[in-house]
């Protein structure tokens, strides 16, 4: 019982930011090289460490990881089912997994930016944003733990990066906004951001010259990463029974710069942002606290973030996905009535048709019982979705836009035709995003 309850505490210490990150090294050195994507074979050993990488399947990690309709259930009491998780990996090098899972991650990487999106579509796909998860109220930032468990928000996560690019000897640190977290890791003589919580899919800003910026730099382009759709993952995550998505019962559908640089928002927030870094990286043994070396404070280091700049940024609500409330087909074309997506002011509807699917869907239908029976994907979401859900649907046949909520998509061959819809608003159009979260994809048949 004292030991819940001491978890209890540092649950709130963590996730209002009140943790620290790896100090940068100066000039990193090179990262090991290995040409295994997958675990390599090996003989039984009695070396934990050995054992362990001989059995280490990433892609295998990653699918349950996106098996949303699936989550890790820890029976009836959490803690004991992740101390059981450290009980069992007892005597791993914890250093040694994770530099291992870095090499095996960028190897062949023809430069740094290609390394740094490798690992952070990794830890992108691996973390599971669902507060309905038990797994979310315990500060365990064990590795290998969170390896298994899978749920994470921008505090573990962003601390998962640090320690992967740290054991790799990289220079690593976090930027804490206070209701968010992102990684910055260091090469080619600067810094490089990673938020692995509100993207997925890799995705990540780049600059005109092919760079990644650091979160100081980004800051004087703030709409860049208004561009990147976000939360998409836990659009798939909420429309599951029992699933919360972020931040409670209530999706969040906000463009991201409000949370990064609003002078507003830190305003009500003083000691916001700032760097996270700590003096030397963690013995490789876990500790009893399940924290991997984040909750000591002698080995913490917290410095204003004076470098980044703040600007005057509303919270801009983004458009959800819409709801399908007809579909229907005649001579030619296609009909389509769509309804409300969400709190954002949609300024219209914009319709891609394709000869071929999508390839993913939503583990649920939103929309009428009559427009269900167009669902192209009636089975929902599984894991190998995960990929093309970052992807704009296929539109080979048509792309209309309306204001809705009738859309009509004219000058259609007979045939079968995949078709999705997303709510679109004028700050997305103006700073150029291409993929808001779109309707469930519907199969439609067109007569001659």
């Amino acid at each position: 019982m004292r030991r819940r309850v001491a978890l209890a505490a540092l649950a709130t210490v963590v996730l209002f930011g009140a943790c620290a990150s790896p100090t940068p090294s100066g000039s990193p050195s090179e990262p090991p090289t290995s040409t295994a994507a997958q675990a390599p074979s090996a003989a039984p050993s009695a070396d934990p460490t050995a054992a362990y990488l001989a059995q280490l399947d990433i892609p295998a990690l990653l699918d349950r990881a996106a098996a949303y309709g699936s989550p890790v259930a820890p029976g009836e009491d959490p803690n004991a089912y992740v101390a059981s998780l450290q009980a069992k990996y007892r005597g791993v090098d914890r250093v040694a997994v994770l530099r291992e899972v870095f090499a095996r991650l960028t190897a062949g990487a023809a430069s740094e930016t290609v390394r740094e999106r490798a690992v952070l579509a990794f830890v992108q796909q691996l973390s599971v944003h669902d507060f309905a998860s038990p797994f979310m109220a315990i500060p365990v930032f064990d590795p290998l733990v969170l390896f298994e468990v899978h749920a994470m928000d921008c505090q573990k996560d962003s601390r998962l990066i640090a320690d992967l690019y740290a054991a790799a000897g990289y220079g690593s640190r976090v930027v804490d906004f206070y209701g968010h977290a992102v990684a910055e890791v260091s090469y080619g003589g600067g810094w490089h951001y990673a938020d692995a919580d509100m993207f997925g899919g890799g995705e990540v800003v780049t600059l005109p010259d092919g760079r990644i910026p650091s979160v100081a730099e980004l800051s004087r382009q703030p709409a860049l990463l208004d561009r990147i759709p976000v939360y998409l993952e836990n659009a798939v995550l909420a429309s599951y029974p029992g699933s919360t998505g972020k931040n409670g019962a209530a999706m969040v559908w906000t463009y991201p710069s409000y949370s990064y640089f609003s002078a507003e928002y830190f305003a009500g927030n003083p000691g916001y942002p700032a760097y996270l870094a700590r003096r030397a990286f963690p013995a490789s043994a876990p500790d009893p606290s399940l924290m991997f070396g984040w909750n000591d404070p002698g080995a913490l280091v917290r410095t204003s973030a004076s470098d980044i700049a703040l600007t005057s940024i509303p919270s801009r609500p983004s458009p959800q996905p819409p709801t399908i409330r007809s579909v229907s087909a005649g001579p030619g074309e296609i009909r389509l009535s769509v309804g409300p997506s969400g709190a954002a002011s949609a300024s219209g509807y914009r319709v891609l048709v394709g000869t071929t699917s999508r390839g993913w869907d939503y583990g649920s239908f939103t929309g009428s019982a009559a427009a269900r029976a167009a669902w192209a994907n009636p089975g929902g979401w599984t894991p190998d979705m995960y990929p093309r859900l970052f992807a704009s649907p296929p539109s080979d046949s048509a792309i209309v836009e309306g204001a809705g909520p009738a859309i009509n998509v004219p000058g259609l061959q007979r045939g079968t035709y995949f078709v999705s819809v997303m709510a679109i608003d004028a700050y997305g159009r103006q700073v150029g995003r291409l993929l808001w979260p779109p309707s469930n994809e519907l199969r439609v048949a067109v007569p001659g």
